[in-house]
């Protein structure tokens, strides 16, 4: 997803977004590391800013357009995404998996 030579390095994210204090989409995230490097973030704390913001500010990546894949699994609503920059570059590849039965998915183009 990410078009990566055969052997590049990859850094995963796990995270969880939670609304109400509840767990409704959870996202599995996958970048070149060659492009963020020395990301951390610190595990069970919710980040202040979206993680476009946190690519922008941390590593001057600007996420222009994604494109995204919509299915159906078991109750759940499945969105995989890649994310490009400025240059056409894959930045980004991500997986969320929302409970439909307390969400809705929406899409505004501008």
């Amino acid at each position: 997803a990410l078009a990566l030579p055969a052997g590049a390095m990859v850094l995963a994210l796990a995270r969880e977004r939670l609304v109400d204090g509840g767990a409704l989409i959870a996202e599995a995230v996958a970048l070149p590391a060659a492009l963020f490097p020395g990301l951390s973030l610190p595990l069970g704390v919710e980040l202040a800013d979206e993680l476009y913001v946190l690519y922008q500010r941390g590593f001057g990546i600007h996420v222009t357009h994604v494109e995204e894949r919509l299915h159906a699994e078991a109750g759940r609503l499945v969105v995989e995404r890649v994310a490009f920059d400025l240059s056409g570059r894959r930045v980004e590849h991500r997986v969320s998996r929302m409970d439909t039965a307390r969400l809705r998915y929406r899409v505004t183009l501008a």
